[in-house]
């Protein structure tokens, strides 16, 4: 091999070396984006915890589970589109094709909630065997679904108290008994709980709809289906219970102005 030649090796080979790099870099800026919708409900649980109830220190540690588990699988998505992309564009022998694969192949797997990147991953995962992709993502909503029963025990429980709390402070405030501003901050607390449940609910409707568009993309994979089918269905109820406790924060806060 010529020293030319050598050289346009290097050369090719250290632009794969960056463009993975790149790639690999934006993997971890869109799991930083996962997360930052959920920066507000975050502050709040670290900012006032001698304040927080038990249920509310309980929902603060259930909601950041949702969120850390949506940035994982982006970062897990985009890893696992670069290594593809770049095994595509290596298969044509050209560095710059490698380099390019890569960088196309980590976008596509790092879109947050994608459901192209989390197939991705869990074909990696799978050794690409449908049946085994099934029975994988069928695991990853179950697991979902024991946290999400726990999330909902412990809405369930906060909207009871914030609830009941803010009934008293009201009718203290309107025979005298307390202040405005009194009231003001039941409500500001029980505003915060309700943010918390919403920044859930957002991360279970990506994760939702993306094993739903799995399910359709594995449809006739026999029982494997049926089984991964029956546990988004059990996922749905659980939402449905978690925004039926966000629409009970809701009318509690209408019901309370004055």
């Amino acid at each position: 091999m010529t020293s030319h030649t050598l050289s346009l090796t290097r050369l090719t080979t250290g632009r794969a070396s960056r463009a993975v790099a790149v790639a690999l870099a934006g993997s971890l800026a869109l799991s930083a984006c996962a997360t930052s919708g959920n920066s507000t409900a975050s502050a709040q649980c670290s900012s006032n915890t001698a304040q927080l109830s038990a249920a509310e220190m309980q929902l603060c540690k259930d909601s950041q589970v949702f969120n850390e588990t949506v940035a994982g699988g982006a970062a897990a998505g985009a890893v696992a589109g670069i290594l593809v992309g770049a095994l595509v564009g290596a298969m044509t022998g050209d560095a710059r094709n490698i380099a390019k694969g890569a960088v196309i192949g980590g976008v596509a797997g790092g879109i947050a909630g994608g459901v192209d990147g989390y197939i991705t991953a869990k074909a990696q995962e799978s050794g690409n065997n449908r049946v085994r992709m099934v029975e994988a993502m069928t695991r990853d909503v179950d697991a979902d679904n024991t946290r999400l029963k726990a999330l909902v025990n412990s809405s369930n429980q906060v909207l009871s108290d914030s609830r009941t709390r803010l009934e008293r402070t009201t009718a203290e405030y309107k025979s005298g008994k307390t202040s405005l501003a009194q009231l003001e901050s039941e409500r500001t607390r029980l505003e915060n709980n309700r943010s918390l449940m919403e920044s859930s609910l957002e991360s279970l409707r990506k994760k939702r709809d993306t094993y739903q568009e799995a399910s359709q993309k594995f449809s006739g994979e026999g029982s494997a289906s049926a089984q991964f089918d029956a546990k988004i269905k059990v996922l749905n109820t659980q939402i449905a219970q978690l925004e039926q406790n966000v629409s009970g924060m809701n009318a509690a806060l209408t019901i309370s102005k004055v």
